[in-house]
Formats: structure tokens, sequence, C-alpha cells
């Protein structure tokens, strides 16, 4: 082998290995945000989860302190001759008897 035919395997080999090295480190890159793909995504559910969870601790909490108030018949205002419609919830609507 001449030293110009040295020289060129050399330098040959030189570039493989840092196309190989540079390929690498993309690869590791890719992963890596991948990776941190992953994890946002983790933290966004697990964000959602708790956010509904405190929801619906807080709908539990004003069902309960309700302790008095009852939906139903409420007496109403009445009239000087007795006479009062009143009026109630059906499938099509409200109806006043």
């Amino acid at each position: 082998m001449t030293a110009n035919a040295s020289a060129r395997f050399t330098d040959n080999a030189l570039a493989r290995l840092g196309e190989g090295i540079q390929a690498g480190l993309r690869l590791l890159a890719r992963i890596v945000l991948g990776g941190l793909f992953i994890v946002a995504a983790g933290i966004v559910a697990l964000a959602t989860a708790g956010l509904g969870l405190l929801i619906a601790f807080a709908a539990i909490i004003m069902r309960l302190s309700r302790s008095g108030k009852r939906d139903g018949a409420r007496p109403g205002p009445q009239a000087a001759d007795g006479f009062v419609l009143e009026a109630r919830r059906s499938a099509r609507g409200w109806t006043v008897e």
C-alpha cells in the first residue's frame, strides 16, 4: 500500500465512523423526544383525572349541603278567594291545573 492509499483508507474509515455516530445520535434524539411526548401525555391525563375528581368532590359537597332544601311542592301564595293554580312538570313540559 502506498502512503496515498493508506491516507484514503483512514479518511474513509473516520468518515464512516462519524456518520455512524451521527446516525446514532439522531436515533437517540428521536427516542428521547418520543419519551418526552409520552411523559407529557401522561401528565396531561393525570391532571385531567385530578380535575375531574375535584369537580366530583365539589358536586358531592354541594349536594350534601342542601340538607334543609328539598325539591317538591312548596306552599305558594294564597289568593283572597282561595283559587290558586298549580303547575307540575310533565313529559310534555309544564301542566297547569
